[in-house]
């Protein structure tokens, strides 16, 4: 992962979309929830991650040679 769970939503708070859009690690996200029950803030890392998803496939802000963005476009 380029960005840490905890560097993706202070990026998204501070206002820096267009840099967590085109970053690997919301595409890394295994959507394991893993993150999620482990954080002690309850906050949930993986439907953000997944929003996310969703968004840089709107906006077609994602590497073209990376499979998953693709894959995920086909399925919806």
């Amino acid at each position: 992962m380029d960005l840490t769970p905890r560097k993706v939503i202070a990026m998204t708070r501070a206002g820096f979309r267009q840099e967590v859009l085109a970053s690997n690690t919301i595409w890394l996200c295994a959507s394991c929830y893993s993150c999620t029950v482990e954080c002690p803030k309850e906050i949930k890392i993986t439907d953000i991650m997944y929003t996310l998803k969703q968004r840089a496939i709107k906006e077609g802000i994602y590497s073209r040679r990376f499979p998953i963005p693709t894959l995920a476009k086909e399925f919806f």
